[in-house]
């Protein structure tokens, strides 16, 4: 069944031959729709934009489709100049947003032949998620979060029969997503192991298998469940608990001097906190003794560092020394042959 969301397109939207179990008429806050929609099981999402109150606000869009799942969308464009603008439908793309129209006949086709990258690639600016992203956070005229988990329950369904490791940025954008990607990868040559995003979009730009995006902690347990006899679950938590669902957690860190202060700043005790946990150093291109410096000064132990890596090797030697540590030895017994293969950057 299908959801559809119209203001001002209503009246061509309620002429789709599709069945609905649920519509909704309005503007509203992003927050607002989010709640509607975040554990509602839909076939197919009809949005009009025009829905989405300050629709033109990057920032609320990158908002809705980080917690919607985005390859369920159709999204009705206003016939504006906004939304017709080239950086517009560059940032939806950007977003995942692939399949989107100003024309009402095409959202059929739409419907039944969803767009993939390839067949938006070219609407795109050259600029990258990362680029855009960074700039829409930091013109964020808000107070500094604190390092505080989302409340969250284990459902009583989940068995707790699988390894799920849980990776955390410690520090701000410590590369948690690209080293889940790379650890999935390098441990399906050896095992089974599958890779889960919470509550973010951000894997649709990685060509890898055994990835996906999760809206909620049961959607996860469900995808875990439904993967068979799998070795390892590697899950990006960003700001979900792994109480009572994660079996192991490594946390991430980038020794720069303002990231580390940053840390201290928000929470000086987090080191004491964190005692006897595994900790990362990440993105790190440092020798033992300087990871000695670091271990004094911090008083705390590293547990792994991960060098700074291009993501489109496909093999990584330090990321193979971290799932050795993590217990996969496979992993640890590549050796010379480490890092050799790579793909271009676009994957050819």
């Amino acid at each position: 069944m299908n959801v559809i969301i119209a203001n001002e397109r209503n009246q061509e939207l309620s002429s789709l031959t599709i069945d609905v179990i649920k519509k909704v008429e309005g503007v509203y806050p992003v927050n607002e729709l989010v709640a509607m929609f975040t554990n509602f099981f839909f076939n197919k999402m009809i949005l009009d934009i025009t829905s989405i109150k300050d629709y033109n606000d990057y920032r609320n869009l990158k908002q809705f489709f980080q917690t919607i799942d985005v390859s369920k969308v159709i999204l009705y464009l206003a016939d504006n100049s906004a939304c017709n603008s080239k950086e517009f439908i560059s940032n939806l793309i950007t977003l995942g947003v692939y399949n989107f129209t100003n024309n009402f006949s095409e959202i059929m086709t739409l419907y039944e032949h969803p767009r993939t990258y390839s067949e938006v690639s070219h609407l795109q600016i050259t600029k990258s998620s990362y680029e855009i992203n960074a700039q829409i956070d930091a013109s964020e005229q808000k107070e500094e979060k604190e390092f505080v988990f989302a409340e969250a329950e284990a459902p009583a369904n989940y068995a707790g029969d699988k390894r799920v490791i849980g990776v955390i940025n410690l520090t701000e954008h410590a590369g948690a997503t690209t080293l889940v990607v790379q650890m999935v990868k390098q441990l399906n040559l050896y095992y089974n192991a599958i890779g889960i995003e919470m509550n973010k979009q951000d894997f649709v730009f990685f060509d890898t298998e055994n990835i996906y995006s999760c809206t909620s902690k049961d959607d996860a347990i469900k995808k875990i469940n439904s993967s068979g006899d799998i070795d390892a679950v590697i899950i990006d938590l960003n700001n979900m608990d792994p109480e009572g669902f994660c079996s192991d957690v490594i946390y991430l860190m980038e020794p720069g001097t303002i990231k580390m202060t940053k840390l201290i700043k928000k929470n000086g005790k987090i080191f004491e906190e964190l005692s006897g946990q595994k900790l990362i150093l990440n993105r790190a291109n440092l020798d033992d003794n300087e990871v000695s410096e670091f271990e004094v000064e911090s008083h705390t132990k590293i547990f792994c560092v991960v060098s700074n890596f291009r993501d489109n090797l496909e093999r990584v030697i330090s990321v193979d020394k971290l799932l050795s540590k993590l217990g996969y030895r496979k992993c640890g017994r590549s050796g010379a042959d480490a890092s050799i293969k790579k793909h271009g950057f676009f994957k050819k």
